[in-house]
């Protein structure tokens, strides 16, 4: 923003993105909410995903019936190796730290948020 705009302001930023990011929420959940009865959906969480990555790969194939899932575990183990020694040498790998306030938010956030905190709460712990 800053190289287009010259300045910005943090709070319309926090708006500007929490309006799409409700935006995005809601649509995903309108449009698998109107899914046919017994659609495939995967819910992996992020902690799950993280946590055992190679794990993922294997239940997502096992879910989707995608066959063996050896060479795309090893694909991702090689990804999840290079992407290691990557951020190791790289400044880049150092965590940012942002606080809500200093884009005009709130706890209370959108009202989507609750809704989608509420229908996948045992994602979230």
């Amino acid at each position: 923003r800053r190289m287009l705009f010259g300045s910005y302001d943090l709070h319309q930023v926090g708006r500007e993105i929490e309006e799409a990011c409700a935006t995005g929420l809601s649509r995903g959940m309108s449009t698998r909410d109107a899914l046919p009865s017994g659609a495939q959906i995967l819910d992996l969480s992020y902690r799950e995903l993280v946590s055992d990555p190679l794990a993922a790969v294997r239940r997502i194939h096992e879910v989707f019936d995608l066959g063996s899932a050896e060479e795309a575990v090893a694909h991702a183990s090689r990804f999840i190796e290079e992407e290691r020694r990557k951020g190791s040498k790289s400044d880049k790998a150092k965590a940012h730290a942002y606080d809500r306030a200093q884009f005009g938010l709130s706890e209370d956030l959108h009202p989507v948020f609750a809704n989608y905190r509420r229908r996948f709460a045992d994602f979230l712990e």
